[in-house]
């Protein structure tokens, strides 16, 4: 006789075929529940650095976080440690600075440092030989008295590979630090332990080639398990660190913490299955239904963990990020239909090219991280507003900048930049806030491209409020969109942009089709083939693949519907 399945499992499964042993039990190990064996008792419960109220931002009646010693300790052994590379950017700096040497020491010098090797970096491995130039000519500048200290470490290790972080900041955690802001302190802790969180849950313990029931029993109890219980201990100790800092560094850390906890969910999904199970479809089928209902409290920690810190980086400004695209990247996986990634797809019209300029302050607004950008970009002297908005939107949208634009009269060209970063953010974070102040930017103003951001903010400012809105309604993204009004006038004027408009007003209709209705889908099909009409090259081959599914979806409600 099998053994029995553990809890209600073996209630679910069709008798006479065999049951899913310990397997599903084990590697509920993953969500914190107690395992038999070599991993007795319960990993502690991750806490996701939430915010203070449900939507996404901060309470600001609650108390500030408590303040913690902001010295990094050494790691916990559970914490795989630094790869190769990171060794090359922890080299230290000169104890001279450029100044004393007789070189330079200035906002110039910093530009330089930015763009060393950007010419020759075509191929991953050209990227990494530019980005450790970078570091180094970075690394020169760190005793330069331009900028406060430290600062320029905190900057490397932004822009170094993110599980180098602790091997850069570690020397400068020192307790009792004079002439610091709290904030930067923080800021190279969370990078710190940033660089830990994104170490950890990635290399499980290689699974036997044997894959029948002993072996794999073995494998799970005396290597897997072990693994789990000390991995999930670690993410929650630096994940409890990380929720008493504030701003950023909060975000920072909540982001890696929530992606930590999601790729437990990944692992799960991947391990290896009994043979028995792998020949049984139906069996095979009601074992991964049942895994992923039980991995819904991981998935659901780390999918809160990672939209408090996204809400914060989304406060600061932040668009162009390696850190950002992960996250994003791995919440559309874990939860697939309810993709945070869906307004990515939407059209728009590309933005003017950066003109090759020899303005530092360009140079260093188009490279610098929005969050840094305070520290490191000097007074504008010589630019525009629009050119430094311009080449800010290259990695972000810094709040100083847009809090700085919004408070000035605008021209109708610096109004329409500042409501496509706007744009940029609320695709980027689904903020229906964002949306609204595009929206607003652009009242009363005319012109092709504003007319579509405005019509393009209309219809998106009544979706979802944010990205936990987003995914809490599932797959159908929302109720009802904004009004498409504005966005239909356009996509049937004879303006350059109406392809665009036509295109994205289909496919927001998409994002909210009834499952089946035949005549809904067949009449997106026949506005993709119009916007295919109106536009060229990549977008009207996409517009027409559209087209087509949504005609083969019609097709398919029809014939299932008349077989009932």
């Amino acid at each position: 006789m099998t053994q029995a399945a553990p809890h209600s499992v073996s209630s679910r499964l069709p008798r006479p075929h065999p049951r899913p042993w310990a397997l599903l039990g084990a590697l509920s190990c993953l969500l914190g529940v107690a395992c038999s064996g070599a991993a007795s008792s319960a990993p502690p419960r991750t806490p996701a650095p939430a915010p203070d109220v449900a939507d996404g931002s901060r309470d600001p009646s609650a108390p500030p976080p408590q303040q913690d010693d902001l010295s990094l300790p050494p790691a916990d052994a559970a914490v795989p440690p630094p790869p190769a590379l990171c060794a090359s950017y922890g080299s230290a700096p000169s104890d001279v600075s450029p100044a004393e040497g007789g070189g330079s020491c200035d906002a110039a010098a910093l530009a330089q440092a930015l763009t060393a090797g950007e010419g020759s970096a075509r191929t991953e491995e050209a990227r990494a030989d530019a980005a450790l130039a970078r570091d180094r000519a970075l690394a020169a500048l760190e005793r330069c008295p331009a900028w406060p200290a430290a600062t320029l470490r905190a900057l490397r290790a932004e822009l170094a590979p993110t599980e180098c972080g602790d091997v850069l900041v570690e020397d400068q955690l020192t307790p009792g630090a004079e002439g610091r802001a709290r904030e930067l302190d923080e800021t190279l802790f969370a990078l710190g332990l940033a660089a830990r969180l994104r170490r950890l849950a990635t290399h499980p313990p290689e699974p036997p080639e044997v894959h029948d029931k002993p072996t794999l029993e073995a494998y799970f109890q005396e290597r897997l398990f072990p693994w789990i219980q000390e991995q999930s201990a670690a993410i929650h100790q630096l994940a409890e660190r990380g929720a008493r800092l504030r701003g950023y560094a909060r975000g920072v850390v909540a982001v890696e913490a929530g992606m930590a906890d999601m790729r437990f969910v990944e692992i799960a999904r991947a391990a290896p299955i009994p043979q028995e199970m792998q020949d049984d479809p139906e069996l095979r089928t009601v074992y991964y239904g049942t895994l992923d209902e039980a991995l819904e409290p991981r998935k659901r920690r780390g999918r809160d963990a990672a939209l408090a810190g996204l809400a914060e980086l989304a406060e600061v400004g932040v668009l162009n990020d390696a850190r950002l695209t992960a996250a994003r990247t791995l919440l559309s996986s874990v939860y697939g239909g309810r993709r945070i990634d869906a307004l990515d797809r939407l059209l728009l019209p590309g933005l003017v090219p950066m003109r090759v300029t020899d303005s530092v302050e360009l140079t260093l607004a188009a490279r610098v991280p929005a969050f840094y950008a305070p520290w490191f970009l000097p007074e504008p002297s010589g630019t525009t507003p629009e050119q430094l908005l311009r080449a800010s939107l290259e990695r972000g949208l810094p709040r100083h900048l847009r809090d700085d634009l919004r408070s000035r009269p605008l021209d109708d060209a610096t109004a329409l930049l500042l409501a496509r970063g706007y744009v940029e953010l609320g695709r980027a974070y689904f903020r229906a806030q964002d949306f609204a102040e595009a929206h607003r930017l652009l009242e009363g103003r005319g012109g092709d491209e504003i007319d579509f951001h405005r019509a393009l903010a209309m219809a998106l400012m009544a979706g979802p409020r944010n990205a936990a809105d987003m995914i809490a309604r599932g797959p159908r993204f929302a109720d009802a969109l904004g009004n498409l009004g504005p966005l239909d006038a356009l996509a049937s004027s004879s303006s350059y942009l109406a392809g665009h408009a036509a295109y994205d007003a289909a496919y927001l209709r998409e994002l909210v089709a009834p499952e089946e209705s035949a005549a809904y889908w067949q009449d997106l099909a026949e506005r993709y083939t119009a916007a295919a009409g109106k536009l060229g090259g990549d977008a009207e081959s996409e517009a027409r693949k559209r087209a087509a599914a949504a005609r083969a979806t019609s097709e398919s409600i029809t014939t299932s519907q008349r077989a009932r």
